[in-house]
């Protein structure tokens, strides 16, 4: 690196974390300080414009949460060109380093989640839009006549899960809870799933394509009913999709004849 580039790399820096001190000294003829003063008025203002409001949901919960902003910013340089971890997923794990509330931590751990999940359908965006074309397909297909056997689950392969303390209004005390963020369409949805809804998709992970299969064998009658409706539940939310078999196509066609006369 040259002696140049290494004085670009050493302003960058200063001025990402709000200092002018080498910058100053660096001044060309004409230059001034109010100019690199007004310069960084503007820089920092616009990012912490921004930051402010890709975090606003984590901020509901501090009390302080403009004076944090101020204390990320004063001691964090911009990284304008890092890919891998952007601004507010810095700053959320930045704030995970305080020492915050159970209620703080929910809300962070919240947003987390949700960035966590958008990473993710950039990353397999073909495994995404497959998935919504399957669940698309599924949302008609989820009627009372459908045998689960002639169809492969398919879990949204977008998913981050994820535990908070909830509140619970039953009881006066936090209780926690496992939440599923997932992907539908360009939003990010959550699912805080029932005891038997979690069965279900325990086995699911488990056994993958065969899962409705085991159900079916080993199942009687009232438990099979009772593992359609939970399945039907979570295509209704957008986090399982079914895959007709080589035996369903006719049921499938007859099941979107069905729904189009209606």
């Amino acid at each position: 690196m040259s002696a140049y580039e290494r004085s670009l790399a050493d302003w960058s820096e200063e001025l990402g974390a709000g200092r002018i001190g080498q910058v100053l000294e660096s001044l060309a003829a004409g230059s001034s300080r109010r100019d690199v003063e007004r310069f960084l008025e503007n820089s920092l203002g616009e990012r912490r414009r921004m930051l402010v409001e890709e975090v606003d949901l984590a901020g509901l919960a501090f009390e302080n949460f403009e004076q944090l902003v101020d204390d990320y910013l004063a001691m964090t340089p911009r990284r304008t060109f890092q890919l891998d971890e952007r601004e507010p997923q810095r700053f959320l794990r930045w704030l995970r380093q305080r020492s915050l509330t159970p209620q703080q931590a929910d809300f962070v751990s919240y947003q987390e989640s949700e960035y966590a999940c958008y990473e993710l359908a950039r990353t397999n965006r073909q495994a995404h839009l497959t998935f919504q074309r399957l669940w698309t397909r599924s949302r008609v297909l989820a009627n009372e006549t459908i045998e689960l056997s002639d169809y492969t689950p398919v879990v949204n392969p977008i998913c981050v899960w994820s535990r908070l303390e909830v509140a619970t209004l039953a009881v006066s005390a936090a209780s926690r809870g496992d939440v599923a963020f997932f992907a539908v369409g360009s939003q990010i949805l959550t699912l805080w799933p029932t005891e038997r809804q979690l069965q279900l998709i325990a086995s699911l992970l488990e056994l993958g394509a065969t899962a409705f299969a085991a159900c079916g064998a080993a199942a009687s009658d009232l438990e099979r009913q009772a593992v359609k409706e939970t399945a039907l539940e979570l295509i209704a939310a957008g986090f399982l999709a079914l895959n007709p078999s080589s035996e369903a196509p006719r049921k499938e066609g007859e099941a979107r004849m069905k729904h189009l006369g209606q």
